[in-house]
């Protein structure tokens, strides 16, 4: 009987053991694999707000809002779980070539694609608006004092007739959605489509408190002053090696000129609100660049009038053979002048007959850049990536607790715990060397380790050995044997300090707040370049192009003068070939030469209009849409332009027309906003620097050097002190001077202590917790070393020195740079207003040498009695010549007013003062008269910023702002 029991015990135990271990093994994969990757990534995000907001708070590289996450609208958006999205389609040979380690259990057929920022475009098309690119209206110049426009109906730009009221194409419907094929749309979030409007805005001043200039007007009461440590940045005066020693302007030095002359509040003009206050821009209104500040020609100025309106446009002729010469130029005119036709913008950009696109304006294209933008979202991501590596500095000098059995990873800094016993089961058979063994060992670990700022390393935990001998006479009865360890590492020389241990976390921790600054930096390049092509940045990390809506609107408005310019031609044509065959003096060379320059502008508007197509498509991939979609962009920018541009028309085909009325008319184009630096206004410092004479001989100001040079001085400083790339060059350079004390650690010997005490249990109680306080164990190790092997080491130091000398330069030459960058800047602005003046005049002109041309050309009897020329030839080419240059003359206007906007933004951009808030600085940069769908109207009070914010409520905010 007892034999079975025997052999029944082995068997029991057979079954019994697999099944424990069964257990453990279980417990033990379900403690190995830890916690969810949505836990590791909720936690992730956690400790990266945190650090993100911690760096965020000052006011100058603010982050309302952060988080790596998307917008639900964006192109891009993930519509899968974060953690576990379905596997994209992948390439049919390469999967086929290679091996095939993980089989998705779920895969797209193809790439996903957001369309939520569809759903918004197509909300924007359902509120009212014109026809694309045509205003339902063209503004009308406004009249000069004693120089009166005749009144009456004005031609639309995109009427069908001379005269009659401004008619279009309908309304656009509703485009279909783009197509689909190779991408898998999902529904988007919904979200609200309302944002900010467009409101008449004052231009930036660029104002630092303090003494105005001689004569200037004060700076605001309630600015701070320049004085005030809260508003200066230390750093200038501490790291600034070529900060500009800067008199304070009105402090004018011994033979210094004096200031300009007081600013006062701007008349209020059409279209702004006279209650905005004393801080609005005063317009360029026909000014001439010489005098000092010159009243408009034709508003009363004797001077003006004989420099642009001569009294005898055709010498000898008296006023009633004039009158006779105008009434028989009038077909003529009608030829040269043709009426205005409707221009079809989906046409111009490439798109089948019949399209109705949909049309964005610049408001709607900034809203689609902050939620499709691929670098905006890529520069956020470097943010996130950033702070990683502080969480994990942080977290390296946090009290870490690790458990396991034989664990294989160790408090960070610390190490791996001692003593640290094994897991193992060992078999061996009686034959083998050491005889028969059969045992199962089973070790567990727990504790806690720290690792403090002067390098000392503490450790301290539970660590248990439990072996069963299978081999012994009770092999279920196992021995255990339990330790508590505490073990404190102190190095002493190479390896301890505060400065070697506290680095990794330092640097981590600014360049977490370099990489905060670059994201606030890029947001203010990042709208200049959305309006503008204001280029500083190449997207990095994504390729996409640098376009800017005005170069988009430029272009296109380039492409419709070109088109009216050939419908000139082809009726001047027409009229040359009658002529020829009337016999009056013109030839068939006259004919050809028009017909020469006739396909040359054909040619040019083929240019023009592939230009114009790429130029749409690359802005596309800029707004993070995709190129085929049938987009065009409103001109509402340009029709000032326009709204001139067929003022003059109007004007030419009177018969009664004077041309003293032409620079009233002409005066109606876009004003130049001024910039004022510390109390100087750019554009009246230097308005007048042209020098030499002017047409009557007189002697024509030159610029205030003294007053301009205190201009470029403010700006210096202003840039010294608000660039945050400047702000974070100053604090590598100390980084850069910090491992002077790193390096030079490693250049010293080892001498660490470890001193180490350990309680046991006896080894005779199977109580893992039975501790005997007579069974301890107390060492103490010392390891020294020599620093004799240290050449690697050695040359670390030097390359640092190097490195930081280096750094000093960088420094310099980043100074320098942004000394050179605000005084370009300035040049540049001041030569873009001067042509601007300078080629409204030569459009007036030019448009007067044409309409004596014509008369001259249709009269020859009066001109001939006059003493005149009356070669048809020279008539011809002077004729050609005149409408070929109307036609660049008004291209170059429009030119040298988008040029003039950018650089502006640019100047903005490179003092550092560009307002850190998207929308605010949106509707500080486009020109102020702009309207967008549903806004107030034009003149009335919009909305204003709110403290610390952009115009409006948060509510009315467009979606997808992702910082505020």
């Amino acid at each position: 009987m007892i034999v079975p029991n025997r052999a029944r015990r082995p068997a029991r135990r057979h079954l019994c053991r697999p099944r424990a271990a069964a257990l453990a093994l279980a417990l033990l994969a379900a403690g190995a694999t830890g916690c969810t990757r949505e836990f590791f990534r909720e936690w992730a995000d956690q400790d990266v707000t945190e650090a993100v907001f911690e760096k965020s708070r000052d006011p100058r590289w603010r982050m309302d809002t952060f988080t790596k996450e998307p917008p639900q609208l964006a192109r891009f958006a993930q519509p899968y779980d974060p953690d576990r999205p379905p596997a994209p389609p992948d390439d049919y040979p390469t999967e086929s070539l290679s091996p095939t380690p993980q089989w998705p259990i779920h895969r797209l057929l193809v790439p996903v694609e957001g369309t939520g920022y569809l759903d918004m475009i197509r909300s924007w098309q359902r509120q009212p608006m014109s026809a694309p690119g045509i205003p339902a209206t063209v503004p009308v110049a406004e009249p000069r004092a004693s120089e009166p426009v005749p009144t009456g109906p004005l031609p639309a730009a995109g009427g069908a007739g001379a005269e009659g009221p401004a008619t279009g194409p309908p309304p656009p419907v509703e485009p279909p959605p783009p197509p689909t094929e190779g991408r898998t749309p999902f529904p988007a979030a919904s979200r609200s489509n309302s944002g900010p409007k467009a409101a008449a805005m004052s231009p930036i001043l660029v104002a630092i408190p303090g003494p105005p200039p001689a004569g200037g007007r004060a700076a605001t009461a309630a600015a701070p002053s320049r004085n005030d440590p809260r508003t200066r940045d230390p750093g200038v005066r501490q790291v600034g090696f070529q900060a500009t020693d800067n008199p304070r302007p009105g402090a004018a030095a011994a033979g210094a000129q004096p200031g300009p002359a007081p600013v006062g509040p701007a008349p209020p003009e059409a279209g702004v609100s006279p209650g905005q206050g004393e801080g609005q821009r005063e317009p360029i209104r026909g000014r001439a660049a010489v005098g000092g500040d010159q009243p408009t020609p034709g508003a009363g100025d004797a001077s003006q009038r004989n420099l642009l309106l001569p009294t005898e446009p055709m010498p000898g002729i008296s006023p009633l053979e004039r009158a006779q010469v105008k009434e028989e130029t009038g077909s003529l005119i009608d030829l040269l002048v043709p009426a205005s036709e409707p221009f079809d913008d989906a046409s111009a950009a490439g798109l089948p007959r019949g399209t109705r696109p949909y049309v964005i304006n610049p408001e709607q294209a900034m809203t689609l850049a902050l939620i499709n933008s691929r670098p905006y979202q890529y520069q956020l991501e470097q943010v996130y990536l950033a702070s990683l590596n502080v969480t994990l500095q942080r977290f390296n000098f946090e009290p870490q607790f690790y458990a396991g059995m034989g664990p294989l990873t160790g408090p960070a800094g610390v190490g791996i715990p001692q003593p640290n016993p094994t897991n193992q089961y060992v078999y061996r058979t009686n034959s083998a060397p050491g005889g028969g063994v059969s045992n199962l060992q089973l070790g567990t670990v727990a504790g806690v380790g720290k690792l403090f700022s002067n390098g000392v390393r503490l450790l301290t935990g539970f660590a248990n050995q439990t072996v069963f001998n299978f081999n012994g006479s009770n092999g279920t009865q196992p021995s255990v044997q339990s330790t508590i360890p505490i073990a404190i590492v102190l190095p002493l020389l190479r390896g301890g300090g505060r400065a070697v241990t506290l680095e990794g976390l330092t640097q981590a921790e600014r360049s977490l707040l370099y990489q905060i600054r670059a994201f606030a930096r890029f947001r203010q390049e990042f709208v200049a370049n959305v309006i503008a092509q204001a280029q500083a940045i190449t997207n990095p990390g994504t390729g996409d192009p640098v376009v800017g809506y005005l170069n988009v609107m430029q272009q296109l408005q380039q492409i419709e003068n070109d088109r009216l310019n050939i419908k000139a031609f082809e009726q001047l044509l027409i009229f040359y070939r009658e002529q020829v065959a009337g016999n009056v003096g013109i030839g068939q060379q006259q004919v050809d030469q028009l017909q020469i320059q006739l396909e040359t502008f054909r040619l040019s508007l083929i240019t023009d209009l592939i230009s114009y197509r790429n130029l749409v498509d690359s802005y596309k991939i800029q707004l993070g849409l995709p190129p085929d979609l049938p987009v065009v962009f409103d001109r509402s920018l340009l029709d000032p332009f326009r709204g001139v541009f067929v003022n003059v028309d109007r004007w030419s085909r009177r018969p009664d027309r004077q041309l003293n009325e032409l620079p009233g008319i002409v005066d109606g184009l876009p004003d130049l906003q001024d910039v004022q630096i510390d109390g100087y206004p750019l554009l009246k410092v230097v308005i007048n620097n042209l020098g030499g004479k002017d047409f009557e001989g007189r002697d024509v100001a030159i610029e205030d050097t003294t007053l301009l040079n205190s201009a470029y001085l403010a700006a210096e400083r202003i840039g010294l002190e608000s660039r945050l790339d400047l702000m974070s060059a100053r604090a590598q350079l100390y980084d850069a001077w910090r491992q002077y004390a790193v390096l030079a650690n490693a250049l010293k010997g080892f001498l660490n202590f470890t001193i180490t005490n350990q309680v046991y249990t006896p080894p005779t109680t199977t109580n893992p917790f039975g501790f005997f306080s007579q069974a301890k164990q107390f060492s103490g190790v010392m390891n020294a070393e020599l620093p004799l092997i240290r050449v690697s080491e050695r040359n670390n130091y030097i390359a640092n020195q190097i490195n930081y000398e280096r750094q000093r330069r960088n420094l310099m030459l980043s100074e320098d740079q942004i000394k050179f960058q605000v005084r370009q800047d300035i040049r540049n602005l001041l030569q873009q207003a001067q042509s601007y003046d300078n080629f409204k005049k030569r459009y007036v002109l030019t448009i007067r040498a044409k309409d004596q041309t014509v008369e001259q050309l249709v009269a020859p009897a009066q001109v001939a009695a006059a003493g005149a020329s009356n070669n048809a030839a020279t008539q011809t080419i002077n004729l050609t010549n005149f409408q070929a240059t109307i036609l660049n003359l008004q291209n170059t206007l429009i030119q040298t007013w988008v040029f003039y906007l950018t650089q502006r933004i640019t100047l903005f951009r490179d003092l550092g003062i560009m307002p850190l808030d998207e929308w605010e600085a949106f509707h500080e940069l486009i020109p102020p008269k702009f309207g967008t769908a549903g806004a107030a109207p034009v003149g009335a009070p919009g909305p204003r910023p709110a403290a610390g914010g952009a115009p409006g409520a948060a509510a009315a905010r467009p979606p997808g702002r992702r910082a505020a």
